[in-house]
């Protein structure tokens, strides 16, 4: 990334959190390195008038007070290119529509055209075969007053024993149809009742429609809702719907956000939680983000190691003081009183407030004609309710089927039509200039334009899904078994919060609650779910550091237990480091000094 393009991002990144932003804001929101923040920041600071201001404890806070944006530093063929690449796509995007539509109005056309044709060659035509003027009658013989009247009259008696002769053979057509088609049905019902397991194991084994089920989940299908408009119908049909590009940095602004929401503190089962990794990817993960980030590493009393990135913790936010202060007024405090307290009106003060009852469980109590805030969690170590937490969980990001076709069903019938008679028709006219005839007299090009390019058009609308269809059947397996290990994890850690040991019924118990247990307490009816447990289980005994109880042996049903002491001793040595955190510490103290008041 280019130096305006990453001081750009700082810039938003400072306005974003209402124009003030530490060093550990600015990880947070951009998930840069403090190394590529640093080298960053000034030169920005200076393009919008920002400034820098230094507390007590020597933490910088940059701010950001002007609107004015960085001056665009490209060169004139840099924007020219830009500017192009987006014309370019645009164009190709509404040409697919536009030669959709425009080679089934030149056939549409071009049928009517032969269809004249041919009604003006029939009419044209005669029905007698003597030799009076061309014409063709039964028996010449019957001509009366002239060759007009032969043809009138034997005409008629030869298209009525043509009919007769048609009529025929359409009667044994249909008989001899009914008799085929009766057979038909018959070998249909055995051919579907011999077919029918062996298609359901071969869509289960390739996911081809998603029906696979691993630990009792399935592939969620991904609906498309929104009409495209039509410059990009035929596009999205062809391509799938439109998608935002994924964000390089998405996994690690993840782990950087449950850092901070858990006071600076993480170990390796906390990434693996949020990430589904093994536990060596995660932890060479949480190495970098260490060497990245300024974080350290320190050993707990069960030698359990605990990642502590304080600097990342030292936020402008005030929230933990505002909490502090409510908390020392009895978890409770009123509009009026936190206004006056802190010389703030009583419209930013209610404002204030809502905001932190939203975002750390508080109530409102209207009670005594006041409204008072009520906060029965205002601790040091508050944490954001769920809804409003900015991470996710491995197991709450489960991949989906995506779809094939970017048009909601129902709105695709013109496409399909369109499609076909194009598809047909240049079929037709590719197979008729092969044989070396012409229609319009223009040779080889009127060959191409008229058949051949058709064709390949027409061929691609549908051939290009279809190929996109088999290749998802094959990754959704993949896709299953990511969500379903996910899924897995989450149980597994579920019961690693009581005790290191697991055993495989308690995660289907976890998974499927009481009902998986039948008879004698032994996993559920499905053998397949029993059989990708032992899978997991074995897979979590080499990627998470776990092993076989060989103390306890088998149960009664003859089950092992599985012993995951690192995970266990982790999730519980870093809960009672958070416990000693002192988020007060970590806050923004007193300025003493700003660069835009140096004599402050």
């Amino acid at each position: 990334m280019s130096d305006r393009r990453l001081q750009t991002e700082l810039i938003e990144g400072i306005r974003k959190r209402g124009g003030r932003a530490t060093l550990g804001d600015l990880m947070s929101t951009t998930a840069r390195s403090a190394d590529e923040i640093q080298n960053a920041i000034i030169p920005a600071l200076n393009g919008v008038g920002g400034h820098v201001a230094v507390d007590e404890n020597g933490e910088l806070v940059y701010s950001v007070l002007d609107p004015r944006r960085l001056p665009d530093e490209r060169s004139a063929l840099e924007r020219t290119v830009e500017v192009a690449s987006k014309v370019l796509s645009v164009s190709f995007i509404t040409a697919l529509s536009v030669t959709l539509v425009a080679y089934f109005a030149f056939y549409i056309v071009l049928l009517v055209c032969l269809a004249v044709v041919a009604v003006i060659a029939a009419a044209q035509g005669g029905d007698c075969d003597c030799p009076c003027d061309g014409c063709e009658c039964l028996d010449c013989a019957k001509c009366g007053d002239g060759c007009g009247d032969c043809c009138v009259i034997g005409g008629s008696e030869k298209k009525a024993q043509k009919r007769e002769i048609r009529a025929k053979k359409r009667e044994v057509f249909r008989e001899k149809r009914a008799e085929r088609k009766q057979k038909r049905l018959e070998t249909a019902a055995d051919r579907r009742e011999r077919r029918h397991d062996a298609l359901v194991r071969a869509r289960q084994r390739v996911g081809l429609r998603g029906e696979r089920e691993v630990l009792g989940l399935k592939l969620e299908r991904e609906t498309v809702t929104k009409k495209p408009k039509f410059y990009r119908a035929v596009y999205d049909f062809i391509f799938g719907p439109p998608r935002v590009a994924r964000d390089a940095r998405e996994r690690e602004r993840n782990i950087v956000a449950f850092i901070r929401a858990h006071l600076g503190r993480i170990t390796a089962a906390d990434v693996v939680t949020l990430t589904g990794l093994s536990i060596g990817p995660a932890e060479r993960l949480l190495l970098d983000i260490t060497a990245r980030y300024e974080g350290d590493i320190e050993v707990s009393e069960n030698a359990a190691l605990i990642y502590r990135f304080d600097r990342l913790v030292v936020s402008v936010d005030d929230d933990v003081a505002d909490l502090a202060f409510i908390a020392e007024r009895g978890h409770a405090i009123s509009v009026a009183d936190f206004a006056r307290q802190k010389g703030q009106s009583a419209v930013d003060a209610l404002k204030r407030l809502q905001h932190l009852a939203r975002n750390y469980h508080g109530a409102v109590d209207a009670r005594g004609g006041s409204t008072r805030f009520v906060f029965p969690a205002t601790d040091a170590g508050a944490r954001r309710g769920d809804g409003e937490r900015d991470y996710t969980y491995c197991w709450e990001r489960l991949e989906r089927s995506p779809a094939i076709l970017g048009i909601p069903e129902g709105e695709r019938g013109w496409l399909y039509g369109f499609n076909i008679l194009n598809l047909v028709l240049s079929i037709v006219m590719s197979v008729y200039y092969a044989g070396g005839s012409s229609i319009l007299g223009g040779g080889a090009s009127e060959a191409w334009l008229v058949g051949y390019l058709p064709l390949l058009f027409s061929a691609s609308v549908f051939g290009i899904p279809i190929a996109r269809w088999l290749i998802r059947g094959v990754a959704n397996g993949t896709r299953l078994r990511r969500n379903a290990w996910r899924v897995f994890l989450l149980a597994l850690f579920h019961r690693l919060e009581e005790s290191d040991r697991v055993r495989g019924a308690e995660i289907l118990e976890s998974l499927f609650g009481p009902q998986a247990l039948i008879q004698h307490g032994r996993p559920g009816p499905d053998n397949r779910q029993q059989t990708h447990l032992v899978s997991f289980l074995e897979r979590a005994i080499r990627e998470l550091d776990g092993s076989i109880d060989a103390e306890a042996g088998l149960d009664r049903h003859g089950e092992h237990t599985y012993l995951f002491e690192r995970l266990h001793d982790e999730l519980n040595a870093v809960e009672r480091e958070r416990l000693t955190v002192d988020l007060r510490e970590l806050q923004v103290q007193t300025i003493v000094y700003d660069s835009a008041d140096p004599e402050m």
